[in-house]
């Protein structure tokens, strides 16, 4: 009853919508038609005759009579145009089928089925479902769509050879192809088949051209493409063709395990020796260990009758009056909560003395008075007169047989008397009403306004702070191990003999230290005597009890010898290794020499005369030698450093190994490290046990 029609290309909109319609045949159409004229002329004579029309009944006699004369059973009777459209929903895929239509048997031609669907009819349930038809109606359809295309591989195209002459350089048109003519027709399908016809999709035009063509002002399809015959000028360049031949050689390489090290740590370092020899039992001066070592100054200070009764007087005299021990408790802990700040003073101004650094004589304590602003001349009590009292009386010692009078200097103050000088200048300056009548808080004032307010950095310096931010680094650890055999040497080499005869000390005195600063030429105007001096003093671990071991407290072990070279190389001025070599020297001792002769200092060795920027020759030294000798900013205590610590004391231990081998007589003779050793050592022996 129906029929399955191609529509044309025009109505498929060029291949843009897949469309198959479904129609009826015509004699089924015609039949419906000539029904409804039926129904329609047999309701108008009923009407003529007068009667009433019961059209639900006429038309279901009708409909009877179409059904039995209907050849399909009755689904044909009601049917009506009805299009079906049958297609994958892609774009540019469109299955096609041919203009008749044949009945056969072929299993390869699609075929469209359809049968009514009955209500309670359960022999095609679940399998696929029904569609309802624009007259009520529901059917099953069922397409069986057949082989459309076969399956085939189609190869890339090989792109045609490069072309070797102009002709071929010129070709008209492009390269064939026959890849659409087997997609179309596939070899070896067998009619009848379904083509496969993909129709692209038309570009729209471009806006304008860009090729030169023959009508730029037509933008038509046919403008486009239609180019000038302009005359084509063709650049031919000959160029040789280098083939390259590769060989690879495969090689079994095999790569060292590189074996995991355990992270460095001070325990595993050449400093380790200093935690069982230092009092505090550890790499820094710890604060259980600094305030072990200011009880006792304290004792020693309370032991002197005059302080204590001093300090009971003064208690008495103030309003508020406290108990005597109470009132020491106070001072106590202010000189505690301070302790750091004035044992720091108290060694740096000791160092500018002209007796030993572990003392402080009137000069350094004058100095110290005028760095802290304490002496007044318009005050009652703390006059320059009164602050040489002071020191007088903190200075003497009632007991001339007692252990402290064995090391003590008879005019100079050692750190526990500079403790009494403190708390009896706080209370001239502060005390006796003047700012409060409370011994502790006159103390306090003093250490506050005056100490912690005037003293210089240096001043203030605290051991641990090097040796935290410089010292304590793997790199340092390294640069020290490698010279280790040498060091020792010479830490043994300047143990020296008591100035009044004897046998020489276990470790490194003052006297010592200052010989080898000497001995290799590094105190200069930029390094002084009193920077050699501090850095022997500041590189001691704490000794908690300075007079009963005052052997130690005045020497320096073989680590406390390494932190002091380490505090050299720190505030000694020294060139970079690239400003070396680009002035042409050859090693550091030849820079050191040139500067001393620079400086016109005839007392040292190697000295030539001249002076200022004159060389030997007469000659001007060019500029860039002129700068190399001036103090780098980095140079000195407190400023800034520009490079690590075991750069400049790799560059510092050079000098002094070249110093100490360099023979005036001999300048050309080279360096050698061992005969540098055996040298050392030959005058260690010399000097005897």
């Amino acid at each position: 009853d129906f029929d399955l029609q191609r529509p044309s290309t025009r109505q498929r909109e060029h291949g843009r919508t897949a469309l198959t319609v479904l129609q009826p045949h015509p004699e089924v159409v015609l039949a419906a038609q000539q029904a409804a004229d039926d129904l329609q002329e047999a309701a108008a004579q009923v009407a003529a005759a007068g009667g009433s029309v019961d059209m639900d009944a006429l038309k279901a006699r009708l409909q009877m009579e179409a059904d039995a004369a209907s050849p399909s059973g009755g689904l044909g009777a009601k049917a009506v145009p009805l299009k079906v459209v049958l297609g994958p929903q892609r774009t540019r895929q469109v299955i096609s089928f041919e203009d008749r239509i044949i009945t056969s048997d072929d299993p390869s031609r699609p075929t469209l089925t359809i049968f009514e669907h009955v209500d309670g009819s359960r022999v095609c349930e679940g399998m696929f479902p029904s569609y309802q038809l624009p007259n009520g109606r529901k059917a099953y359809m069922y397409y069986n769509g057949g082989v459309m295309l076969d399956e085939m591989s189609v190869d890339a195209v090989v792109p045609p050879p490069r072309p070797s002459t102009v002709p071929q350089a010129l070709q008209q048109t492009m390269p064939l192809a026959d890849v659409l003519n087997l997609i179309a027709k596939p070899p070896g399908s067998a009619p009848p088949f379904i083509p496969y016809k993909p129709v692209p999709y038309l570009v729209p035009l471009p806006p304008c051209h860009t090729l030169p063509v023959k009508r730029p002002d037509l933008r038509e399809a046919s403008a486009f493409g239609d180019l000038r015959e302009d005359n084509l000028q063709l650049v031919i360049q000959a160029k040789r063709i280098v083939k390259t031949q590769t060989n690879t050689r495969v090689e079994a390489i095999e790569v060292a395990v590189v074996e995991e090290r355990e992270p460095w740590t001070l325990p595993m370092s050449i400093f380790k020796p200093r935690a069982k020899e230092s009092d505090a039992r550890a790499f820094h001066d710890t604060d259980p260990a600094m305030e072990k070592m200011f009880e006792r100054d304290w004792a020693r200070a309370c032991g002197k009758e005059k302080f204590t009764s001093m300090m009971a007087r003064e208690n008495k005299a103030c309003k508020d009056a406290k108990d005597d021990k109470a009132a020491l408790k106070d001072v106590h802990d202010v000189l505690l909560e301070y302790y750091n700040l004035w044992f720091s003073a108290f060694m740096y101004f000791a160092a500018f003395g002209s007796n030993d650094p572990y003392h402080m004589p009137l000069n350094a304590y004058t100095a110290f008075l005028d760095e802290c602003q304490i002496a007044d001349s318009e005050s009652q009590f703390i006059k320059r007169s009164d602050c040489d009292t002071i020191f007088i009386v903190c200075n003497f010692q009632p007991d001339k047989k007692s252990a402290e009078a064995a090391v003590n200097v008879e005019n100079a103050m050692m750190r526990y008397e500079f403790l009494e000088s403190l708390v009896r200048s706080g209370i001239a300056k502060y005390g006796k009403g003047q700012a409060t009548d409370d011994v502790a808080t006159a103390v306090r004032l003093l250490l506050e306004q005056n100490l912690a307010a005037n003293l210089p950095p240096a001043a203030r310096h605290r051991a641990n702070d090097f040796r935290n931010e410089r010292l304590y680094t793997e790199e340092v650890d390294l640069v020290l191990k490698r010279h280790q055999v040498v060091l020792k040497a010479l830490y043994s080499r300047y143990r020296l003999k008591p100035s009044g005869g004897g046998l020489r000390t276990k470790s490194v005195k003052l006297e010592g230290w200052l010989q080898l600063m000497q001995d290799t030429a590094l105190i200069d105007g930029q390094f002084t005597i009193q920077d050699a001096t501090l850095a022997f003093l500041w590189s001691r671990m704490a000794v908690m009890d300075e007079i009963k071991d005052y052997g130690r407290y005045t020497s320096l072990t073989f680590i406390d010898f390494l932190e002091a070279l380490g505090r050299v190389a720190d505030m000694k001025s020294l060139p970079l290794d690239s400003d070396l070599d680009a002035a042409g020297y050859q090693n550091i001792l030849e820079w050191a020499l040139e500067k001393e002769r620079m400086e016109g200092n005839p007392d040292k060795p190697g000295a030539g005369g001249g002076g200022g920027g004159v060389g030997e020759d007469g000659e001007a030294v060019p500029l860039t030698h002129a700068e190399l000798f001036r103090p780098r900013d980095s140079a000195g205590f407190d400023a800034p450093k520009s490079r690590p610590l075991y750069v400049k004391l790799e560059l510092l231990l050079d000098l002094v190994f070249r110093r100490l081998y360099y023979d005036p007589t001999n300048p050309d003779m080279a360096f050698n490290y061992d005969g540098l050793l055996k040298l050392i050592k030959k005058i260690d022996k010399d000097l005897g046990p």
